[in-house]
């Protein structure tokens, strides 16, 4: 009434006002998504803490905590990441201890075309299930992978019983020197890649 009286037009403050709601409803649509995405990874119980995930990106971490509006990863670099809640809705995401910590890994070493494969083969299992952090109740399998230009390709899967305790490079860098040490006790080749000019 006091505007009225005071000559003041109420469409000029209708359209600030209707201006000023679309940018702030436009400026909290993000933060609705990211406090329902949370919601429903707490529901779900997808993600826990202490899990290690593996973005659709390649970053990979372990969750340190979670909130109603992002989730903290902290990869194994150091760094602490804050990631919305939307984007483990939205995208790919490996969780790589959901269900089980164990997981399989993989190696390939080449051997030379000279080397009895069978022999190479069983060094290799031998080597694998002498590593400490190996599951001694996963079988450890060793098959040919490839004949490629200089060398007969192996690999190597195995099990490790917790990945974030005893990280995936160590693991595989551990059980590469045991298979290396064994392959020169037994003469066995890993042969340097051959060109003909």
């Amino acid at each position: 009434i006091f505007l009225r009286v005071a000559g003041i037009s109420l469409t000029a403050f209708a359209v600030i006002g209707g201006a000023l709601s679309f940018g702030i409803g436009f400026g909290l649509q993000k933060i609705a998504l990211n406090l329902i995405s949370g919601i429903i990874l707490l529901v779900e119980d997808s993600i826990k803490e202490n899990d290690i995930l593996e973005m659709h990106n390649g970053v990979c971490g372990i969750v340190k905590s979670m909130s109603a509006r992002y989730i903290l990863l902290k990869t194994f670099t150091g760094k602490e990441m804050l990631i919305p809640n939307e984007a483990f809705i939205v995208n790919e995401v490996t969780n790589w201890t959901y269900t089980d910590k164990q997981v399989r890994l993989s190696i390939k070493f080449a051997v030379s075309y000279r080397t009895d494969i069978k022999l190479a083969q069983q060094i290799i299992i031998d080597a694998c299930e002498g590593y400490e952090y190996t599951v001694q109740d996963r079988e450890v399998r060793c098959f040919v992978h490839e004949f490629s230009d200089s060398a007969i390709v192996l690999k190597l899967w195995f099990w490790v019983d917790d990945i974030y305790e005893h990280r995936k490079g160590r693991v595989r860098s551990g059980v590469m020197l045991l298979v290396w040490d064994k392959f020169r006790e037994h003469d066995i080749e890993m042969p340097y890649p051959q060109r003909v000019v």
